[in-house]
């Protein structure tokens, strides 16, 4: 018979497999990336692609995602205050929870697939 630590040592749950299972906080962005919880405020993220992103939980306060493709992207709870969204994809986002106070969202395409009017400040305008 084994002993305990050993059998302990041979049951570890191993990491999941995917496009997003190994990246972290210092990956650049990129399709499947997980930045889930990340400090990311005021970075320059203009026409990045950011599809299918996990950025629930992250900071990206005063932000340039100026046409930033954020298509298909879970961001429960990102706070995105002050953050330049104008031109965004955000066509099948999860925004649940989103912060968006004094986000710039002019011409930015909206989850739903319509377009934020001019003067969108904060909020989506029809």
């Amino acid at each position: 018979m084994l002993p305990s630590r050993v059998s302990w040592m041979l049951f570890l749950p191993l990491p999941a497999a995917g496009p997003g299972a190994l990246a972290a906080c210092p990956d650049p962005p990129g399709m499947g990336v997980d930045w889930r919880g990340c400090d990311k405020r005021g970075l320059d993220l203009e026409g990045a692609d950011m599809r299918a992103m996990n950025l629930e939980h992250t900071n990206l306060m005063g932000a340039n995602l100026f046409r930033a493709d954020l298509r298909e992207s879970y961001m429960w709870s990102t706070y995105l205050w002050e953050a330049n969204l104008a031109g965004a994809d955000l066509r099948g986002a999860r925004l649940d929870g989103a912060y968006f106070r004094g986000a710039w969202l002019e011409g930015a395409r909206w989850q739903d697939g319509r377009v934020c009017a001019t003067g969108s400040y904060g909020e989506c305008l029809d």
